[in-house]
């Protein structure tokens, strides 16, 4: 499963932007226009398509696609949330 692929087509579904244009190191609200609410939404729906539980402070550090785009689903926690610069 190639999750940088898979992150990647989640978002552009949630953003109405084509994959290809959506890049790593890009912000979630800043360069993907996405409101506190849509972060919260794409949280959940990675959540359900890894089953995974990230915790509620995380969303709150969640600034960019970088952190989960290249780590498997099991890697996924806070402290590599937490890398994401705030803006």
């Amino acid at each position: 499963m190639d999750i940088s692929k898979n992150v990647t087509e989640i978002i552009s579904k949630k953003t109405d932007i084509d994959a290809t244009l959506i890049m790593p190191e890009m912000k979630l609200k800043k360069d993907l226009g996405m409101d506190s609410l849509d972060v919260i939404k794409l949280i959940v729906d990675l959540e359900k398509e890894y089953k995974i539980m990230l915790p509620e402070d995380a969303v709150e550090n969640f600034h960019s696609t970088l952190p989960i785009r290249f780590a498997p689903p099991k890697m996924i926690s806070p402290s590599i949330i937490n890398m994401a610069p705030s803006s």
